[in-house]
């Protein structure tokens, strides 16, 4: 019988001791004091609940790598794999009677079954906030405050904020004679950036090259200012030219606020993108080919628990953030 060595641990998990442990709880702190001076309160979810409340709110993709056991009644319980859903569920529970706004923030080990590679863990903290109850250029724009102020805070003064938006690639999809499973396949290309691929999918489906264009195009367009007179052009065929709006207003409210060189509007960013209803962002850094945070609006999460309301947040991963501090 094969006999394992004691010191050996499962694939994505990791010790922290000494000078390294230190370090991981003294990040740890510095984002509490940056998250609740920025008006955010902590909020602490069990590490286990009922399988089929998580499953409500998850992504398809965080369900089929979740961790499931069943307890002595028989229930089938699941590890929390999603700090986002967590939340959601409280406010649309515990929290109803309170009223909106809720400024929230978390700092939680969640659990995944990944395959191991650089970047990936079975188990890892996400530190993030959600803004719960307000929809608008606002709110978003406080998300990315937030995230920008933060990462200042515990000591990274460069990284870029890669922000797309939803809408553009749904309206252009939604003028496409094609089967929603088609759409989604379309999208998933999109988000890995498989442009050759999708080119081929295009062969075998009955689209106009208008569309086909204005769907790679999106593709393409990263930039500032400067992909708004492209878009306003593509919007005279397709129907999201409140989108622009919206999107140019929040491009005026950080350009006043001095903090646009952290951001770059990245249309094709489209990461997660089933899960968001507006926009949706990644953040880099030099030195680490993964994003260090993530985030987005997702206006049709608490629905799922009983509570209409919108929202919007985003999540470090701190053994990514402490890899670069």
């Amino acid at each position: 019988m094969f006999q394992r060595s004691v010191a050996q641990l499962p694939p994505g998990v990791v010790d922290y001791y000494f000078e390294r442990a230190e370090k991981r709880r003294y990040l740890e702190q510095q984002l509490r004091t940056a998250f609740r001076e920025q008006g955010f309160a902590e909020v602490i979810t069990p590490t286990f609940e009922y399988f089929d409340v998580f499953e409500r709110g998850m992504r398809q993709e965080v369900v089929n790598r979740s961790y499931r056991f069943f307890n002595r009644d028989g229930d089938l319980l699941a590890l929390r794999a999603d700090s986002t859903c967590a939340v959601a569920r409280l406010v649309a529970t515990k929290l109803s009677t309170f009223s909106p706004p809720f400024r929230l923030f978390y700092i939680n080990p969640v659990f995944r079954k990944e395959e191991p590679h650089a970047g990936k863990f079975s188990e890892f903290v996400q530190a993030g906030v959600e803004l719960i109850g307000r929809n608008n250029v606002e709110s978003d724009f406080q998300i990315l405050q937030t995230a920008i102020s933060t990462l200042k805070a515990v000591g990274l003064p460069q990284f870029q904020i890669n922000l797309g938006h939803v809408e553009f690639v749904n309206s252009v999809l939604a003028e496409a004679p094609i089967a929603p499973k088609q759409r989604d396949h379309i999208r998933a290309l999109l988000a890995d950036r498989r442009l050759p691929e999708l080119e081929h999918f295009f062969d075998d489906l009955q689209l106009s090259h208008a569309l086909q264009d204005a769907i790679l195009e999106l593709a393409f367009l990263v930039g500032k200012d400067d992909i708004f007179e492209r878009l306003r052009a593509l919007s005279d065929q397709f129907s999201f030219a409140p989108t622009v709006d919206y999107l140019q207003n929040l491009y005026a409210k950080l350009k006043s606020e001095n903090l646009l060189s952290f951001v770059t509007f990245d249309l094709g960013n489209l990461r997660g993108m089933s899960y968001y209803t507006g926009i949706l962002f990644e953040i880099f850094t030099e030195g680490l080919g993964f994003p260090i945070a993530s985030g987005g609006r997702y206006d049709h999460l608490l629905q799922k628990f009983g509570t209409d309301l919108p929202a919007v947040g985003f999540s470090f991963t701190l053994e990514r953030l402490e890899a670069i501090l």
